[in-house]
């Protein structure tokens, strides 16, 4: 099976917790997907994005060679170089820990941004947000 359909149906399962994303992926036409084998141009990943604002649909990007919190941090760092995205370290109020919470907006267009949720199979990953 291939990685976007493996995590559509992770999805549609509810394993997020998120019930409009299990919604959106009980059916196989309603997200825009694409899948990148290592670390992407931030054009690319952008392309994806738009692909599903033009159609008024969720996206994802599948990034399947990032195994590691350094190579995941190394693609965010290829997205904050392009004007339409915004990285943020997130601090929330009354949480001590040491890991580097972060916070993510693209730009749809001038006033609109979204803000993707992130999945990953890492341990400093909260246990909702753990992508097979």
């Amino acid at each position: 099976m291939a990685a976007d359909e493996h995590l559509r149906q992770w999805l549609a399962e509810g394993m997020t917790g998120c019930q409009f994303a299990k919604l959106i992926a009980q059916e196989k036409d309603r997200i825009v997907r694409a899948t990148f084998a290592g670390l992407a141009p931030e054009e690319d990943v952008s392309r994806v994005f738009d692909a599903g604002a033009r159609a008024r649909l969720p996206a994802i990007a599948i990034f399947t060679g990032i195994r590691t919190e350094q190579a995941l941090a190394e693609q965010l760092g290829i997205l904050a170089r392009g004007a339409r995205w915004t990285l943020t370290e997130e601090r929330p109020e009354g949480l001590t820990t040491n890991d580097v919470m972060v916070g993510m907006e693209w730009r749809i267009r001038d006033g609109i941004a979204s803000s993707p949720m992130g999945l990953a199979p890492f341990a400093t990953m909260p246990v909702t947000r753990r992508a097979p």
